[in-house]
C-alpha cells in the first residue's frame, strides 16, 4: 500500500504540474493576445491619423487650387479691363483725328 499511496502522491504531482503548465501556458496566450490587441489598436490609429492628414492635405491643395484658379480669373478680368480702356482710348483717338481732319478742311 505504501508503494500505492507513493504512485498516488507522483500522480497528483504530475496532475498539479501539469495544471501548472497549462495555466502558464493560457496565461502567456493571453499576453500575447492583449500584446496583439494593443499592437492593432495602435496600427489602427496610425491608419487613421494617416487618413486624416491625407484628408487635411487634400483639403490644403483644393484651397491652393482654388486660390490659383481666383488669382487666374482676376488675373483675366484685369487684362480684359486694360483691354477695354484701350480700346476705348484708341476710339479716342480716332474720333479726336477724325474731328480734326474735319476741321482742317
Amino acid at each position: 500500500m505504501a508503494s500505492s499511496g507513493d504512485s498516488e502522491s507522483t500522480q497528483k504531482q504530475q496532475i498539479a504540474e501539469y495544471r501548472q503548465r497549462m495555466a502558464a501556458k493560457k496565461k502567456q496566450q493571453q499576453l500575447e493576445d492583449e500584446c496583439c490587441a494593443r499592437q492593432l489598436a495602435a496600427e489602427e490609429e496610425q491608419l487613421e491619423e494617416r487618413r486624416l492628414d491625407q484628408e487635411k492635405e487634400e483639403r490644403r491643395l483644393r484651397a491652393e487650387a482654388q486660390l490659383q484658379q481666383d488669382k487666374m480669373i482676376q488675373t483675366i478680368r484685369e487684362i480684359a479691363q486694360l483691354e477695354a480702356e484701350t480700346a476705348n482710348k484708341v476710339l479716342e483717338a480716332e474720333k479726336l483725328r477724325a474731328q480734326q481732319e474735319i476741321e482742317s478742311m
